[in-house]
């Protein structure tokens, strides 16, 4: 049976609050229904819940099957809103737990039988600082059939909760890594997956010229800067997608999207 909580000051929701602001080792916290929702499909380790009592009455369903596989709070909407990160809180907050996967399992290297490997079609971020558009990437390599996502290099925590609901779900499913850039370019070697900048330069090669047939890790930069030089010399390719009108440069997301479905297209 849930329990009641009717303090701000209750641990669980400082906790909530703590994570928030930061995230604590492999804690993570989830905000909404959707991502919870997604989080019990998928077998994710949630360690706690709060919901508000109207949340729980119109949501029966979702809270009672969390409470089959963890604890779960009621409180007043005054309380939630101490936990919940949100302004107007969704009704319903969660701690899990989500570990990083080791760079590998990003380029389709995962411990599994043969035949479930895949030739490395994964997104590396470089200096991506909105959370909400480096969580979109996530979400737009899962629906690209790409092989996971590596942050590097100053971009946002894959992990936080801006870019989790960014995510829609797609986090518990996409390998997520952390890099920096030396050791993603020795393990993309190791995977024999070639580094591809994008770039905004005229003379970079159109990605629809580029055979994407082959294992790659794809390197995204900032939108407003781009990638770093130093890092941009460390790829073997520089592409740019062909833009019209008066548009010069496109959000990480839609960079990432765009690409991948062509090389989704040419692997049929």
């Amino acid at each position: 049976m849930p329990v009641e909580i009717t303090s701000r000051q209750n641990p669980i929701v400082r906790a909530c609050r703590e994570l928030a602001r930061a995230r604590e080792g492999d804690r993570v916290l989830l905000d909404g229904a959707h991502l919870l929702e997604e989080a019990l499909e998928e077998g994710i380790e949630i360690e706690s819940v709060i919901a508000s009592h109207d949340f729980a009455a119109g949501n029966s369903r979702l809270v009672d099957a969390l409470g089959r596989r963890t604890s779960v709070y009621l409180a007043p909407d005054a309380v939630l809103e101490g936990a919940s990160p949100v302004k107007t809180p969704s009704g319903i907050v969660a701690i899990a737990t989500l570990p990083l996967s080791p760079v590998s399992d990003t380029l389709g290297q995962q411990a599994a039988p043969a035949a479930a490997f895949r030739a490395a079609m994964a997104v590396a971020l470089i200096e991506v600082g909105d959370p909400g558009n480096a969580g979109a990437v996530v979400r737009s390599v899962e629906a690209a059939g790409g092989t996971g996502v590596i942050a590097s290099s100053g971009t946002s925590d894959l992990r936080g909760w801006r870019a989790l609901r960014a995510t829609m779900g797609s986090a518990f499913r996409v390998p997520l890594a952390e890099a920096g850039i030396d050791q993603l370019a020795h393990d993309a070697r190791v995977a024999d997956a070639r580094l591809i900048a994008t770039s905004l330069d005229p003379a970079a090669a159109d990605m629809r010229d580029v055979r994407w047939t082959e294992p790659f890790v794809l390197l995204i930069g900032n939108e407003a800067r781009g990638l770093p030089a130093d890092i941009a010399r460390r790829a073997e390719l520089r592409v740019r997608i062909p833009m019209y009108g008066r548009v010069q440069s496109m959000n990480a997301a839609v960079s990432a999207a765009v690409i991948l479905y062509e090389a989704q297209r040419q692997r049929g």
